[in-house]
């Protein structure tokens, strides 16, 4: 709204970066504990063919979080240049995407179908709304996004690898049914693993996102209020 277009793009293409550093790791080792996840969440109640289904379609939700992430600042980034047009009506595509694709699978993939449409959907409205407001300010490194893209996603395919490893070696020691206390505790040392993966990771490739995502993590902490003398 200041006109200040290159302190804009750049605050876009940060928080852009931000998000995709985070939800790629997310969607990649969330891909790899669904079904965990699952069982432990609804294990209780579900039998074998429900678990299979739920985390069928967890697998699509999670291939569409990203997206969703990032439409909630691109959406606030059209708002901003006082343009609530355009990503209304790249919303409602992204609804005809969704409904379609849905149409299609459901009738195959069931639940999985539904979920399926709600990623692409979601994606539509990412690739759209990212093209376009490139095209508008050019103050917006795009080759910087894709390219952080392609390094988040090396270090998020290493840090499933890890939990992948770390499960089987797990499934060893507990069996493949263990209870939910021993399974929470192998979804926590995988989790772990995983972390520490991205970490070394992105510090080898020196991402700059980690050290934002420490300081925010670190800003939520409470802290202690020094004694008063």
């Amino acid at each position: 709204a200041a006109g200040q277009i290159r302190e804009f793009g750049s605050l876009v293409q940060q928080s852009l970066r931000l998000l995709l550093y985070v939800t790629i790791w997310i969607t990649a080792v969330g891909i790899v504990l669904r079904r965990e996840t699952v069982e432990l969440l609804f294990g209780g109640g579900f039998d074998e063919q429900a678990l299979a289904l739920t985390s069928n379609a967890l697998l699509f939700f999670l291939l569409g979080l990203p997206a969703n992430c990032l439409n909630v600042v691109l959406a606030r980034a059209f708002y901003s240049d006082r343009d609530t047009r355009t990503p209304v009506a790249v919303a409602v595509l992204s609804v005809v995407v969704n409904v379609v694709v849905s149409l299609v699978t459901v009738g195959s993939m069931g639940l999985a179908g539904l979920a399926l449409g709600i990623a692409l959907g979601g994606w539509t409205d990412t690739v759209i709304l990212s093209t376009i407001l490139w095209r508008r300010t050019r103050a917006i490194d795009i080759r910087s996004i894709v390219s952080g893209t392609l390094i988040f996603s090396a270090g998020s395919l290493l840090s499933a690898l890890g939990v992948i490893v770390t499960v089987r070696a797990l499934e060893e020691s507990v069996g493949l049914s263990p209870g939910r206390f021993v399974l929470a505790f192998e979804m926590a040392i995988a989790a772990a693993v995983a972390v520490v993966i991205y970490l070394l990771y992105s510090r080898l490739m020196r991402i700059p996102e980690m050290t934002r995502v420490l300081g925010l993590l670190r800003s939520a902490l409470p802290h202690r209020r020094a004694p008063h003398a």
